[in-house]
């Protein structure tokens, strides 16, 4: 275990490294000038050559990248240009509202498609596990913020059950947080119901059924535990894609967290609060994965001689 941690920690480093350059690339590639577009069309040519030498914009790009990868390294992603403060202060006031939408959308996942998985295995003939399979296909094709957008219009507009937009509190996150599920919730839910009656095919399961195994201990603990590391693995893989949902539909519902904030840095060219925005969700997305691995190995002994091996 500590050869793999550290083969892994190596490889998130690496990872980290080749995403945070191919990010400075890209948003130098950006048309429009950041200096231009804070001070606005009235300012003269001198106003705008003293701002670029303030945001060190006037040096060589090496040196801009140079700074760039050791300010991340200290901690320290310079001043937003935008907010004229640091950025890490102004990360921190949407950070928060980003994690509990981000918590909350996983435990919607894992609880509803863990859930159906299960009952659609138990009974994979029944109207109800064809029902759900027809939900999940449709799940998996419908775009986050157009689920969104119909969210919105029931919940909000005709039901008046739930706030629609710029709403804090619990109230305020559970469509956000439906909008940012709903596909994992699918992919959680198909992946449980496959590996469950694969699982549930096996000999031992049989063997178990014959000895009086209850029912509930035969499906939570001889069936539903071997499916484990692959629903981990699942979330890994989606880890992704539900940061790049969240910065979707925090826009739609103007939920104020850092997709919002990424969103208004990249509108105005603020590249110290997009670069490290950007860093934040990268790290994120790299320790998630390093955590699912860990979880994997210690889940599953199968998987600890593989990773003894890599």
């Amino acid at each position: 275990m500590p050869r793999y941690l550290l083969t892994r920690l190596i490889v998130l480093v690496t990872q980290a490294f080749l995403v945070l350059t191919l990010v400075f690339v890209l948003f130098r590639l950006a048309p429009g000038d950041p200096a231009k577009l804070i001070l606005g069309p009235t300012a003269t040519p001198d106003q705008v050559d003293r701002l670029r030498e303030q945001l060190g914009l006037d040096q060589p790009v090496l040196s801009q990248y140079g700074h760039y990868l050791g300010d991340i390294v200290a901690g320290n992603f310079g001043r937003s240009t935008s907010y004229s403060q640091p950025v890490l202060q102004v990360i921190s006031g949407h950070l928060a509202a980003t994690l509990v939408l981000l918590a909350t959308s996983l435990a919607i996942a894992v609880t509803i498609g863990v859930a159906a998985g299960i009952f659609s295995a138990i009974r994979p003939r029944s109207v109800f596990s064809k029902g759900t399979l027809l939900v999940w296909v449709a799940l998996l094709a419908v775009p986050n913020f157009w689920l969104g957008m119909l969210l919105i219009q029931l919940f909000a507009a005709k039901l008046h059950w739930l706030p629609a937009i710029g709403a804090t509190g619990a109230a305020g996150v559970v469509l956000p947080a439906i909008a940012v599920a709903a596909r994992l919730v699918a992919l959680i839910a198909r992946l449980t119901r496959a590996s469950m009656l694969e699982t549930l095919g096996e000999d031992f399961v049989r063997t178990a059924t014959a000895r009086g195994v209850s029912p509930a201990r035969l499906i939570f603990l001889h069936a539903l535990k071997p499916a484990a590391p692959a629903i981990l693995t699942m979330i890994g893989m989606q880890a992704g894609y539900l940061l790049g949902g969240a910065v979707v539909v925090e826009n739609l519902f103007s939920y104020p967290g850092m997709g919002q904030l990424l969103l208004s840095a990249v509108s105005q060219r603020d590249y110290p609060l997009m670069q490290g925005i950007t860093a934040m969700f990268v790290l994120g997305f790299l320790l998630i994965n390093l955590v699912v691995d860990l979880l994997c190995t210690r889940i599953d002994p199968r998987t600890r001689p593989l990773a003894g091996a890599r």
